[in-house]
């Protein structure tokens, strides 16, 4: 079974989606900071998607 949602609908999650990241935005900043303060440098591709 193949449910597409109409473009109206994709672009309203979208729409809140990014309404939600900017709400949460320094708290994600605060939480990545930590991450990248805890780093221990084992994984460079982890430390490059932290960045």
């Amino acid at each position: 079974m193949n449910t597409l949602l109409s473009i109206e609908k994709r672009n309203a999650v979208l729409l809140r989606m990014a309404e939600l990241l900017e709400e949460e935005r320094q708290e994600i900043i605060n939480i990545n900071k930590t991450d990248c303060d805890a780093y221990k440098g084992d994984d460079i591709s982890m430390f490059d998607r932290l960045k």
